[in-house]
C-alpha cells in the first residue's frame, strides 16, 4: 500500500467575497488597488477635484470680474458723458431739438426779435466808421487842446514823434519831436534828462519865476518814454519832491513835477557838488545834463564833477549862466561844459522867461 503524500490546503480564491473576508482583505481595497488600498485612492480623487474646481472658479470669477468692469466703463464714459457745457447724469441724456418754427414761437413769446449780425451792422447798432476829418492840404488834422494845456502844433521830428507844440500843452502828450529835450533854449539828444538847478538866496525874485517857468516848460516838452530827474541845490543838494528816482514823463509824472516846481523856495549858499554826486548815482546814467546857476561856486567842483563823470559813460553836461556878472564864473561853467561834451549858454535876465 503505496502512502500518498501529504495535501496541502489550497488557499481559498479571493475573488469569492467570504473567501476574501477569511482572508482579511477588504472587499473595496481588493477592488481598487489590492498593493495600495484604500487611502491612496480617496487622495488622488480630492485632489484632482480640488483641481478642477479652483480653476472653474478662478475662470468663472474672471468672466464675472470682466463683465462688472465692462459695464463701469459704460457708466463712466459712455454714460455720464454729456453734450459739450452739460454735465452727465449717469442716465440717457436727451437732445432737444426744435424745429424753426417753435423756434419762432419761442423767441416771440420771451419779446426777442432775431437780428442777424449782418441786419446790426447795417443799422449802426454794432459799429461806428471813424471820420477823418481832412485839412487844406489832405492831411488828416490832429490838431487840438492836449497835454497840461496849450494846443497841439501836429507831427513832426525824425522817426515819426510827436511834434512840438506851443505852451505848458505842448504837442500830444507834450513830444518834443525827435527824442530830444529843451531847457533855457539848449537842445539836447537822448530820453532821460537831469536837472541841476540853483535856488540859493541870489535866485529869489525873477530869477526863480523864471527857473520855474523853464523847468515846467522842458519837462512838459518831453514825451511819453521819456524820463527825468531834478535836483535843485544852494547850501546842499535837494530831491525834487524827495525823489531819488527818475519820473517817467507821463502825464501823471508831469503833474506832479508842476505841483513840485510850484513849491520850490530861495535860500542859503551855492554848491552844485552834492546835487551832481545825487545825478550820477542814478541807475541808469542819464543821457543829459542841465546845470544852472547865477552865482559863484566853489574852483574845485569842475574838476570833481569831471572825476565823476568818468566812472561810467561820459555824460555830456550843458552849462547855463544865468545872469551872471562874474567872468571867473563863466570861465568854470565853460570848462565844465567842455570836458564833458556839453555846450556853454550865457542867458541874461532880460532874455528870459519872466
Amino acid at each position: 500500500m503505496s502512502t500518498l503524500p501529504p495535501m496541502h490546503p489550497t488557499p481559498p480564491r479571493t475573488g469569492h467575497p467570504a473567501a476574501r473576508q477569511q482572508a482579511g482583505i477588504s472587499p473595496v481595497a481588493s477592488a481598487a488597488n489590492p498593493s495600495q488600498g484604500v487611502p491612496s485612492m480617496t487622495s488622488h480623487r480630492v485632489v484632482r477635484w480640488t483641481v478642477g474646481g479652483s480653476l472653474v472658479g478662478f475662470l468663472t470669477s474672471l468672466g464675472v470680474h470682466g463683465i462688472l468692469l465692462l459695464i463701469a466703463a459704460y457708466w463712466i464714459v459712455g454714460g455720464t458723458s454729456g453734450a459739450p457745457g452739460e454735465s452727465g447724469s449717469g442716465g440717457d441724456i436727451q437732445m432737444a431739438i426744435m424745429s424753426d418754427t417753435e423756434l419762432s414761437a419761442l423767441e416771440a413769446a420771451a419779446g426777442m426779435d432775431s437780428v442777424s449780425p449782418a441786419s446790426a451792422i447795417e443799422e449802426g447798432d454794432a459799429f461806428t466808421t471813424p471820420e477823418v476829418l481832412e485839412g487844406p492840404s489832405g492831411v488828416p488834422d490832429v490838431t487840438g487842446p492836449t497835454g497840461l494845456g496849450g494846443a497841439a502844433e501836429g507831427l513832426g521830428g525824425a522817426g515819426g514823434d510827436i511834434g512840438e507844440g506851443d505852451g505848458m500843452g505842448d504837442g500830444i502828450g507834450g513830444g518834443s519831436g525827435n527824442g530830444t529835450a529843451t531847457f533855457f533854449g539848449v537842445e539836447a539828444s537822448g530820453t532821460r534828462f537831469a536837472y541841476v538847478v540853483d535856488v540859493s538866496g541870489s535866485m529869489q525874485g525873477p530869477k526863480l519865476s523864471a527857473l520855474k517857468m523853464e523847468i515846467i516848460e522842458s519837462i512838459d516838452s518831453l514825451i511819453e518814454h521819456m524820463q527825468f530827474f531834478v535836483s535843485p541845490f544852494s547850501s546842499d543838494g535837494m530831491l525834487l519832491g524827495n525823489k531819488d528816482k527818475w519820473t517817467p514823463s507821463t502825464d501823471v509824472g508831469k503833474k506832479w513835477a508842476l505841483q513840485q516846481v510850484k513849491d520850490l523856495q530861495c535860500y542859503g549858499g551855492t554848491n552844485p557838488l552834492p546835487s551832481f554826486q545825487k545825478v550820477f548815482d542814478l541807475k541808469p546814467r542819464p543821457d543829459a545834463i542841465y546845470f544852472m546857476t547865477d552865482g559863484m561856486f566853489e574852483p574845485e567842483v569842475g574838476g570833481l564833477v569831471a572825476k565823476m563823470n568818468k566812472r561810467g559813460k561820459k555824460v555830456p553836461i550843458h552849462c547855463i549862466a544865468f545872469d551872471i556878472q562874474e567872468k571867473a564864473v563863466e570861465d568854470a561853467m565853460k570848462a565844465i561844459a567842455e570836458e564833458s561834451g556839453g555846450r556853454y549858454v550865457a542867458v541874461p535876465l532880460s532874455g528870459s522867461k519872466k
